[in-house]
């Protein structure tokens, strides 16, 4: 019997349609066949991930770093960062100057920069609190008499720092403020 009318038994598998034919007769005459482009799309991929690695590791280290100069998060400070240092306001319309002195006083002038505009100075307390925050009271905490610590006064404003440099700080606000150590002026001898 032909095979073409043959019945196919349960457990037979049909003979293949198609038969098969070597690769190398699909393959290119010039340049080695599909190897080398198996072995060239390899080294390619090898290559784009080794590009995308640097350049994640790369932008993390820099997200990194900028991160401690410009996030929300307030600037720890410390006394000796405005003990005996003066801050003005970098502003064409407003003027504002801080003297900051020991033992928590600070002598604060303000007013306006326009024509006519007046200037108000006034002694005002200073401290810092939670290790971010400046704070500015009516006065500076007086201690209380029986030594079990000091009368506190009420805040009249406070200021928190995203970037502070040696001559330049910022508020968390965008304000800039020049900083600089204050000198004292040298004395007169007497007459």
């Amino acid at each position: 019997m032909d095979s073409e009318f043959t019945q196919m038994l349960p457990n037979q598998s049909p003979e293949p349609l198609a038969r098969s034919v070597p690769l190398s007769r699909f393959t290119s005459q010039v340049g080695g066949g599909s190897a080398f482009y198996v072995d060239m799309a390899t080294f390619i991929m090898r290559i784009i991930s080794t590009i995308i690695s640097l350049v994640l590791m790369l932008g993390f280290s820099v997200c990194e770093a900028t991160a401690q100069t410009s996030t929300n998060t307030p600037v720890r400070l410390t006394p000796a960062m405005f003990t005996d240092y003066e801050y003005t306001l970098i502003s064409d319309k407003d003027y504002l100057h801080y003297l900051f002195l020991e033992g928590g006083r600070v002598e604060e002038t303000f007013g306006n920069k326009v024509k006519n505009g007046g200037i108000v100075a006034l002694g005002e307390g200073w401290k810092i609190e939670h290790g971010n925050t400046l704070v500015f009271t009516g006065v500076p905490d007086i201690p209380r008499p029986d030594g079990t610590g000091a009368f506190q006064n009420p805040v009249r404003h406070t200021l928190q720092f995203k970037s502070f440099g040696e001559k330049i700080v910022v508020t968390m606000d965008g304000d800039k403020y020049k900083r600089s150590k204050f000198k004292l002026p040298n004395e007169v001898p007497p007459i």
